[in-house]
């Protein structure tokens, strides 16, 4: 896992070196002080190796993440992540980047579960209409 994300972790400290660099307007209120979407991408590909689900439930998880990030987000988060208020720690600085997370994480997983029965389902009836349709021809001749 830490081989496939290392090329996302080098985009995301070269486009933050950059940015800083030429001294590039950087929005804070979209990921934080510090992150960008390179960043969020190695993060959920992390999440997603450490916690694996098999592509089967992917989609009831997913919704799950989501539904339980919206309670979150409607419980408190939401006015914390809006604040303007930032702590001095890595998180404080980077909270819109860290807890978005969470919710890419969510439609991550509900990809990975559409793409499993349009791919996976679709492809093992194929084969048992190919194989059936053969048997069929081979009965009547």
């Amino acid at each position: 896992a830490l081989k496939s994300i290392s090329p996302l972790v080098f985009l995301g400290f070269a486009r933050l070196i950059s940015t800083s660099g030429v001294d590039y307007q950087v929005h804070v209120g979209e990921y934080g002080v510090h992150w960008n979407f390179f960043f969020t991408l190695a993060a959920v590909s992390i999440l997603t190796s450490i916690i694996r689900i098999h592509p089967k439930y992917c989609g009831i998880v997913g919704m799950l993440v989501l539904a339980g990030y919206q309670v979150w987000l409607n419980f408190g988060l939401n006015e914390y992540l809006t604040s303007d208020e930032r702590s001095a720690d890595i998180i404080g600085q980077n909270k819109e980047g860290v807890y978005s997370i969470f919710g890419y994480w969510g439609m991550y997983l509900i990809g990975v579960s559409l793409g499993y029965f349009l791919f996976h389902d679709l492809s093992s009836k194929g084969k048992i209409r190919s194989s059936q349709v053969v048997k069929d021809f081979g009965d009547h001749s």
